[in-house]
C-alpha cells in the first residue's frame, strides 16, 4: 500500500471515513486512470486531483456540481451525464470507484453494465456501501423504490457483479456504517473468452 500525500490546498472539507478508506484500498499510481462514478461535493476528487495521486475523470448528473468542480480542477476531465450512460470509450479505466449507491436495482445494474464496458479488463471497482443506514431507513419505514441498491447485502452485490462480468469479489468493514466492496473484471484470458 502506498502512503497518501497531503494536498497542496485545503479542499472544501474534510473527507470521510468512506473517502478514506477508498483511498487506502485503491492504492492510486499516477499512471493509472481512475472514474468517479458520482462526484458528490467534490472534496475526495480535489484531494486526488491536488495530490496527484492518479490521472481522474469524474461524472455526475448534477451540472452544478459538474460546474463547481470544473472551477476548482480546471484541469480534471469531468462531464455531465448520468452514471447508466457512461461519455468515454470501451476499457478506458484501470479503477472505477463509487460512493453513494442510489436507485433501484435495474438502474444499478445500468450502472455496473457501462461500469464493466468502460473498466480494462483486470481494472477494479470499488464502492463504498453504508449498509446499517439502508438499514435503519428501511426498518423506520422511510426507504423508497430510490432506495432499493442501497439495501443490497454483500452476497446480492456479489452475484450482482458476477453475473456481469466481475471476480475476485471481495468486502471489508472500515466502521461502524461503511463496508467496502471490491471485485476486479475478467483479465485478458477471460475477457478473451467473453468475446469469442
Amino acid at each position: 500500500m502506498t502512503h497518501i500525500p497531503a494536498a497542496t490546498r485545503e479542499s472544501s472539507r474534510r473527507l470521510n471515513l468512506a473517502e478514506k478508506a477508498l483511498l487506502k484500498q485503491m492504492d492510486l499510481r499516477p499512471e493509472e486512470r481512475v472514474l468517479d462514478l458520482f462526484v458528490r461535493d467534490g472534496a475526495l476528487d480535489e484531494y486526488i486531483g491536488q495530490a496527484g495521486l492518479c490521472g481522474l475523470s469524474c461524472v455526475s448528473d448534477s451540472l452544478e456540481d459538474v460546474y463547481a468542480l470544473r472551477e476548482t480542477m480546471p484541469g480534471c476531465d469531468i462531464n455531465y451525464s448520468s452514471r447508466e450512460d457512461i461519455p468515454w470509450y470501451d476499457e478506458t479505466f484501470d479503477k472505477v470507484m463509487l460512493r453513494n449507491i442510489s436507485g433501484t436495482k435495474e438502474e444499478m445494474l445500468m450502472m455496473l453494465d457501462e461500469t464493466v464496458r468502460v473498466l480494462k479488463c483486470g481494472g477494479s471497482f470499488y464502492a463504498a456501501l453504508n449498509p446499517m443506514t439502508a438499514t435503519l431507513t428501511n426498518l423506520l419505514g422511510l426507504a423508497t423504490e430510490a432506495d432499493e441498491a442501497q439495501m443490497l447485502n454483500a452476497s446480492q452485490w456479489q452475484e450482482m457483479l458476477e453475473s456481469i462480468g466481475f471476480i475476485h469479489f471481495a468486502t471489508r468493514r472500515v466502521g461502524p456504517d461503511t463496508l467496502m466492496l471490491c471485485a476486479t473484471k475478467r483479465g485478458l484470458e477471460e475477457c478473451g473468452e467473453m468475446l469469442a
